[in-house]
């Protein structure tokens, strides 16, 4: 009767808002948050929350309200065929097929309800160090992606998230109208505190790229390719928690490019390798201080203070390193062709990440 008095039922029917009921002392009752699960027009059921010893979480109705979305769409996969779990998986396989294009966009949008011309933004995560029992890592990847789903439903309508790859993707279909100020700021406010969250509730490390977005929804394979390169490129700084394909584009070409090199041994700068070589000889580090200084753009005290040498002695060896090569470092592409050659001599099985030093 109290429920019926304050219009609850009425507003949880006619919206799709969180309703906030307040505390009733008088009748034990704590605060409560209740929001309809709604297909249109057509009421389905509603999800209550109650605070228990504690208040609510702040995010509390934003996280409502993607479960409600995520409650409808199952709903309706039980009304029709009676079996919930048979329509999520198919759900579920016409979503990878989706990512991974191995099926014409237009048609599983159009199963999907997504439009098949609306933009997307693609969002990549990975758990690291997942236990190596493949049982459990199965299920750790599940768990994730349900909290994911939840936060994805939350931000953005008809999200999608999908297993691949061993990493987990969010397909979020683009708003109608962006706001004002640069689009990937609130995503990359919604993917901070994604991994923030499933790095607590998971205990496992969390890393996350925005891989940018796809103008149509069959553009959506490539973009979550850069998502795939751009996480491997990002565990070498594992405590970096969210990072933006824009921002990786520079390393990531440098890598591609040193892959090129690899496969091309005719193309090498042969002062650069004999001086490789003759480190390896006299157990001297020419190499690496004559990279660390070419990556300090000559700035010698800041390359100093990271090998942890008098800048005198800096200069010193740096000197000794142009007279055993020839270089010239007056010529932009004497120092690119030399940047390049010392990440490819100087780096390690892992290349990955060994070719890029750590600032």
């Amino acid at each position: 009767a109290l429920l019926r008095r304050l219009g609850v039922h009425r507003r949880v029917r006619e919206s799709d808002e969180v309703v906030p009921v307040a505390e009733q002392p008088e009748m034990g009752a704590r605060r409560r948050l209740v929001i309809g699960i709604n297909a249109g027009r057509r009421p389905l059921g509603t999800i209550w929350v109650q605070e228990g010893g504690r208040p609510l979480a702040e995010r509390a109705p934003q996280m409502l309200r993607g479960a409600a979305r995520l409650a409808a769409a199952q709903l309706v996969d039980h009304y029709f065929q009676g079996d919930a779990r048979a329509r999520l998986a198919s759900r579920e396989e016409l979503s990878h097929a989706l990512l991974t294009g191995r099926f014409d966009a237009a048609a599983l949008a159009a199963h999907l309800g997504i439009d098949p011309d609306a933009a997307a933004d693609v969002v990549a995560v990975d758990l690291r160090e997942l236990p190596g029992d493949i049982a459990r890592a199965d299920a750790g990847r599940a768990e994730a992606a349900g909290i994911m789903s939840v936060h994805a439903a939350a931000h953005r309508a008809n999200a999608l998230v999908v297993h691949a790859c061993g990493q987990l993707y969010a397909i979020l279909p683009a708003p109608a109208a962006e706001p004002a100020a640069d689009p990937a700021e609130p995503l990359l406010r919604w993917a901070g505190d994604l991994v923030a969250t499933l790095r607590r509730l998971t205990g496992t490390a969390v890393q996350a790229v925005l891989a940018g977005r796809a103008d149509r929804l069959a553009d959506i394979p490539d973009v979550k390719r850069r998502g795939h390169q751009a996480l491997r490129l990002l565990a070498r700084t594992p405590e970096v928690p969210v990072a933006t394909h824009t921002r990786l584009a520079p390393a990531l070409l440098v890598r591609d490019t040193l892959d090129l090199l690899a496969a091309a041994p005719r193309a090498r700068f042969p002062a650069v390798a004999a001086l490789v070589a003759h480190d390896r000889e006299h157990g001297t580090d020419l190499a690496r201080l004559l990279l660390l200084y070419l990556d300090a753009f000559g700035d010698v005290g800041a390359a100093a203070r990271r090998l942890t040498v008098h800048p005198n002695t800096l200069r010193y060896r740096v000197r000794r390193a142009v007279a055993l090569t020839g270089l010239d470092l007056d010529d932009p592409e004497h120092r690119l062709a030399a940047a390049l050659q010392l990440r490819l001599d100087l780096a390690a099985p892992d290349r990955a990440a060994a070719a890029f030093p750590r600032g």
